[in-house]
This record gives C-alpha cells, structure tokens and sequence, in this order.
C-alpha cells in the first residue's frame, strides 16, 4: 500500500508530519492487503465565516474496482485529521469483514504502509 499526503496552504513540520504518519499507519495498516493506494489531501479553507477552516479528503484505492472517498471540514487540523481517519477506517471495516483473515482461517500479519509526503504549497 502507498500512503500519499497532500498539503495546501498548511506548512507541515517534522512533528506535524509525525503525527498524522502515526494517525495513518494506525488506521490503515490492518487493511494493508486491501488498500493499493491512499492519497490524503489536506488543506486550509480560507474565508469562511462558519469557522470550518481545514478540510482533509481521503482516496483509498481498494483491491479490484472498489474506492473508498471520504471528505471531512473542521475547525482544527488535528479534528479533521482524527475525524477522517476515524471514518474511512469504518468504511474499511465495512468493506473488508473478514478479509483480514487468509484462505485458512488465520489472522494475517499486516504490513506497515509505505508513506510519501506530497506539498502542493
């Protein structure tokens, strides 16, 4: 699985970029199999007076034909970050049931996901 992070108007800093690699490899790395590949947008919405500042989209890229889209606005970055990754492990957990199993039944061992930072600053 290839982890892609996307960034606009949002500097991100070696503890930044730790944290959401950690909130990631949390999430998604039990559904290792399952995903090719997952690109994460972040970004800050300027000018809204609702106060739902920074946005994050995530694409994972399933095994076969199957996607899994989900976009998520909130006032912080570390809500929005938590709130995204929270739902599509849902959605993954959904998809997969029991797929984390193998032909004979035993748990299989995920792998951690290959990260790749992206600044589109």
């Amino acid at each position: 699985m290839r982890v892609e992070l996307r960034s606009r108007d949002i500097e991100i800093d070696e503890q930044l970029r730790q944290g959401i690699e950690r909130r990631l490899t949390n999430s998604l790395s039990r559904f290792n199999r399952l995903i090719q590949r997952v690109v994460v947008r972040i970004e800050r919405i300027r000018g809204l007076a609702i106060g739902l500042n920074y946005r994050c989209h995530i694409h994972a890229k399933l095994t076969g034909r199957m996607s899994i889209v989900v976009d998520v606005r909130d006032v912080s970055l570390e809500h929005v970050l938590s709130r995204a990754s929270a739902r599509v492990t849902r959605r993954l957990r959904e998809k997969s049931s029991s797929r984390t199993e193998n032909e004979n039944g035993r748990h299989v061992t995920p792998l951690t996901p290959e990260v790749i930072w992206i600044s589109e600053t």
